[in-house]
C-alpha cells in the first residue's frame, strides 16, 4: 500500500522558529498521483528488530527484562502527521496516514512512497505512532468508519470499546512463558476514557541531504520492538495480562517507552537514473 501527495492545498505560515509547508494527500487506497518532474519523492523503508536480534515471527527467541520468554505473533499498527525538516528552519508537513504489518502477505506495507516533494536540504523527520484525531475521530451517526471501510485491514484495527469505536494505533501480540505455562499477551494501544494515547515521535536526525528536482530521499525507519517492554519502564506482560485495552497504566506505560522505539538506521540521496 502507498500514500500519495495531493497539492491541492499549500499554505505556507511564517512563524518566528519555523516555516510550516503543508501538503494535503489522500490516504491509502485512493488513486495515485502522477509524480511531477521537478520535484522530487522521498520513499521511506519501514523495518523492524528486537534488540540485538533479527526480527523473527512465530519464534520463541526473546526473552523480555522481566524475565519471560516470549515470541511476536502479529505486528500492526498505524503512523501519520509525518513532518520532514529543511535545514534547519522549516519542515515540510504532510497530512497522511500509513498502515503497516509485518506478516508476509503485507510485505508492500513496510515501503512508504510520498511524491511531490520539494527540493531542499533535508535533516530528520518527525510523525506520530497511530492516528491523531484527524484520522482517528469516534464514529457516529452514519457513518459507519471514519477511515475508508472497503479496506479491510483497517477494520481488523477497529476499537469497539470506545463510544461510538475508533481506531488501534498498535496490535502487539505474542505468546510467553510463566513457569510451565505458555500465556498471550495483547499490547493493544488506543483511545480510552478520553486518553488518545498517541505518540508524537520527535525529530530523529540525519546527516543533512540535498533532495534534488527527480530524486528519491530514501529513509530506512526502524522499530526496536524490545524497547516497547524493556525500556524505561519495564512492562510485566503477567501483570496486565492480555486485555489492556481500558487500562490506562498500560498504556501509559507503552506511551513512554514508544516514544524511543524508532531509530533512523539510513538516509541517502536516490539519483534518477
Amino acid at each position: 500500500m502507498k500514500s500519495s501527495i495531493i497539492l491541492s492545498k499549500f499554505r505556507i505560515f511564517i512563524i518566528p522558529i519555523m516555516i510550516l509547508f503543508f501538503i494535503s494527500c489522500k490516504d491509502q487506497g485512493t488513486e495515485s498521483n502522477k509524480i511531477n518532474p521537478s520535484s522530487a519523492v522521498i520513499k521511506i523503508i519501514l523495518d523492524h528488530k528486537v534488540g540485538d536480534q533479527e526480527f523473527k515471527m512465530n519464534e520463541m527467541i526473546y526473552k523480555s527484562k522481566a524475565g519471560y520468554p516470549y515470541d511476536i505473533k502479529t505486528l500492526r499498527y498505524f503512523l501519520s502527521e509525518f513532518a520532514f525538516y529543511i535545514d534547519t528552519s522549516e519542515a515540510l508537513r504532510i497530512d497522511t496516514f500509513h498502515y503497516v504489518e509485518t506478516a508476509d502477505a503485507y510485505k508492500d506495507t513496510k515501503t512508504l512512497i510520498l511524491s511531490n516533494i520539494p527540493a531542499g536540504k533535508y535533516s530528520g523527520m518527525s510523525f506520530i505512532h497511530g492516528l491523531d484525531e484527524t484520522y482517528n475521530r469516534p464514529i457516529g451517526g452514519m457513518e459507519p468508519h471514519s477511515l475508508p471501510n472497503e479496506v479491510k485491514e483497517y477494520l481488523d484495527m477497529y476499537w469497539p470499546w470506545q463510544q461510538d469505536g475508533q481506531y488501534h494505533h498498535m496490535k502487539y501480540e505474542g505468546f510467553y512463558v510463566i513457569g510451565k505455562d505458555t500465556l498471550s499477551f495483547k499490547l493493544h494501544t488506543g483511545p480510552t476514557n478520553g486518553n488518545d494515547n498517541f505518540i508524537k515521535v520527535t525529530k530523529l536526525d540525519f546527516t543533512p541531504l540535498d533532495l534534488m528536482a527527480g530524486d528519491t530521499l530514501s529513509i530506512n525507519l526502524v522499530m526496536d520492538m524490545s524497547k516497547w517492554i524493556d525500556n524505561d519502564i519495564i512492562y510485566d506482560f503477567h501483570k496486565f495480562g492480555k486485555g489492556i485495552m481500558k487500562n490506562q497504566e498500560a498504556q501509559d506505560i507503552l506511551k513512554a517507552n514508544g516514544k524511543s522505539v524508532y531509530t533512523i538506521e539510513k538516509a541517502e540521496i536516490i539519483k534518477r537514473k
